[in-house]
């Protein structure tokens, strides 16, 4: 019995090492024989390799197709089996590579034999034969692919209209769009408002999915369906002659021939249509008069916003800024460029980072806002005009535009660099006064005066009032003054940014009478906007910012100044928001100053005759030890005390002030002696 069970285990181990044998099988997807023209997939299935890593997918090239690799996907199944109380797990791991194929012509493609790689496991799939079948050509679908008719630029994003024609429903259909796939070009979609009219097209190893316009057409005398798909592409370089060759695109699908039966369903055939092949010039960008803040955008089109967190910041904090460039054209591949650079932020006020700022993309895709931290490393008064460049293709130059500046309120405070902090050398010591040690003798004359001699004063009279007076009034006026100074510091900043953004918005309502509404009227919303913010107020408008939004992308903004009515509302709106904003409240500095003479006036005591005997008693004491330098020390030390007590309550006794000196001296306090 146990030789059977030994038997049947090394049956079962046998079984298993050759189930975990790497082997591999090529098979096609769909079922069936392939069109030409019409890709579809190549699959190969591995079993008995690991689950990580990803085994390497190998290339393979098959004449007379196009050969794109998709990926690999890993398909692992875990199970448990208890079987007599003992446990065992099973882990079974399936790898599927893919490959989309499509054949340029009928006949048999050869699929050559692929070994993939895993570590040290290989597994090689063998070869085969795969038939495609032709395509008949039909003129009830008809398909074209519209190019600029003009020399394009590198980056510049132009449309490329695909247009589908058909007369009955198709089925199964399968657009080769082979410029999507092309990798001169960068592919933009439109975005897609709608789920009922997008198509997803091919774009090599992606799908991107595009909105579509329906509508009818008539061909030659004949009505067809014309589905109309907008694609935006940019070349990413210039090609070799300055020339792009693009494949012709074609679609394949199912049409209804023979007549319906009963339910309406029809037989179908694949029929294919297909284009011509287009060329489309690519021309260099002008190196000359390039400015320094070109990233790389082109278009005819572009404006610049700059907001800001806040207005008012300490020395060395940081500011976040947000940049907004909008434009007529998709931005999805726009950059903002470095800022630290002529024409932005200055090196010597701001620090930025030395990376370009990466953008956020609106749902339109036509709004890109980039996020700046600036640290404010200088004394600056605004965040100057950020300029941005743009290569204009229409008129063949560069062009730049700036941005509005913004109020800046840099309040004092230090900046501390890495720098000041690590090589910042310590200060050589100054020629200093010999320092008073316990055995050091005071060399200067340390007689008490006499009791009586205490209570003399000085002479008094009208001009010693008048010198009194003037003692008390000067740091009055001087405290009376910084203190209006700081209680209005924030109103007169506010103040000042609200004539700044005044002013910004007068100016720009003086140049929309003259100069083009494109170049006014996007500024003329910002500076609105920054105003409302000043004036802490809502944007209450009724539409007129979005009104001069309009106008500035309107195709005749650019020829025209703004309209007399949009000037006109827009000053009628200046004026009621100045008017609306209330004033601050005037402060009573003159409630400040007297209870700043009444706590003057409560702290004046009458000197304590206790104070001054303890400070004579301490000093004749200090004056008897002449043998202990330490006691003696201590002694005059509490002889300033409280000398010092008498001198604060009676300060018109120049005697005691004398013998507080002395004391001090006596004690070794040079400073205050």
């Amino acid at each position: 019995m146990r030789a059977l069970l030994a038997v049947v285990t090394i049956v079962a181990l046998a079984g298993t090492a050759a189930a975990e044998e790497p082997r591999a099988v090529f098979r096609v997807e769909p079922q069936g024989e392939p069109y030409a023209g019409l890709p579809f997939q190549l699959l190969m299935a591995l079993e008995g390799f690991e689950e990580s890593p990803a085994p390497d997918l190998p290339k393979i090239v098959i004449p007379d197709a196009t050969v794109t690799p998709m990926g690999a996907t890993p398909n692992v199944t875990r199970s448990l089996q208890i079987m007599n109380g003992r446990r065992s797990e099973t882990t079974r791991v399936s790898w599927t590579l893919r490959w989309r194929v499509e054949a340029h012509k009928t006949g048999q493609l050869r699929v050559p034999q692929t070994t993939v790689t895993q570590g040290s496991k290989t597994a090689s799939a063998q070869g085969g034969a795969v038939s495609v079948q032709p395509v008949p050509v039909t003129d009830s679908m008809k398909i074209s692919l519209e190019l600029p008719n003009r020399p394009v630029f590198v980056g510049e994003t132009v449309p490329v209209t695909l247009t589908f024609l058909f007369q009955s429903r198709p089925q199964q259909q399968t657009f080769t769009v082979p410029l999507l796939s092309s990798d001169a070009f960068t592919v933009s979609a439109p975005p897609v408002t709608s789920q009922q009219r997008a198509l997803t097209l091919s774009a090599g190893a992606k799908d991107l999915t595009f909105p579509f316009e329906h509508d009818e057409t008539p061909v030659n005398g004949v009505q067809f369906n014309r589905v109309t798909v907008k694609i935006f592409v940019a070349p990413r370089t210039v090609p070799p002659g300055g020339k792009v060759d693009i494949a012709p695109a074609s679609v394949i699908a199912a049409l209804p021939v023979g007549r319906a039966d009963f339910f309406g369903n029809a037989p179908t055939r694949m029929f294919r249509a297909s284009d011509v092949a287009r060329t489309l010039v690519v021309k260099p960008l002008p190196e000359t008069d390039r400015p320094p803040t070109f990233a790389g955008a082109v278009g005819d089109q572009f404006s610049i916003a700059v907001k800001t967190s806040r207005s008012v910041v300490q020395l060395g904090e940081p500011v976040e800024l947000d940049v907004t460039i909008k434009s007529n054209q998709p931005l999805d591949s726009l950059s903002l460029g470095k800022l630290d650079v002529e024409g932005r932020l200055p090196k010597d006020k701001f620090t930025v980072s030395a990376e370009p700022p990466t953008g956020e993309l609106s749902d339109e895709g036509k709004t890109k806002t980039f996020k700046v931290t600036a640290q404010v490393t200088g004394p600056a008064t605004e965040v100057p005009a950020l300029a941005f460049s743009y290569f204009d293709p229409t008129k063949e130059q560069y062009r730049t535009i700036r941005s509005e500046p913004i109020a800046l309120s840099v309040k004092g405070g230090s900046f501390v660099g890495a720098g000041d902090v690590v090589s910042a050398a310590p200060a050589k010591p100054s020629a200093q006064a010999p320092a008073v040690t316990d055995a050091a003798p005071v060399t200067a004359q340390l007689a008490l005066s006499s009791a009586g001699a205490v209570e003399d004063r000085p002479l008094g009279g009208a001009l010693l009032w008048v010198l009194i007076g003037l003692l008390y009034a000067i740091p009055l006026a001087l405290l009376g003054v910084r203190s209006w100074q700081i209680r209005t510091r924030d109103s007169r900043e506010e103040a000042a940014e609200v004539r700044a953004a005044r002013k910004r918005v007068e100016a720009l309502l003086d140049r929309g009478a003259s100069e083009p509404a494109r170049d006014v009227a996007g500024p003329l919303g910002g500076a609105l906007r920054d105003l409302a913010r000043v004036l802490g107020r809502d944007v209450d408008d009724h539409g007129l910012i979005a009104k001069l939004e309009t106008e500035a992308f309107a195709p005749e903004s650019s020829g025209k100044p703004l309209s007399p009515d949009v000037r006109s509302d827009a000053a009628g709106l200046l004026r009621r928001w100045l008017g609306e904003t209330r004033k601050p409240s005037p402060r009573r500095s003159a409630a400040v100053a007297s209870l700043v003479l009444l706590a003057i006036g409560a702290s004046a005591t009458n000197a304590h005759a206790a104070a001054i005997d303890e400070g004579r008693a301490a000093y004749q004491e200090a004056l008897g030890l002449t043998t202990d330098a330490t006691a003696r020390k201590a002694a005059f030390a509490r002889a300033a005390v409280a000398l010092g007590d008498a001198v604060r309550a009676t300060p018109d006794r120049p005697e005691l002030l004398a013998d507080w000196g002395n004391a001090a001296l006596g004690a070794g306090d040079v400073a205050t002696a």
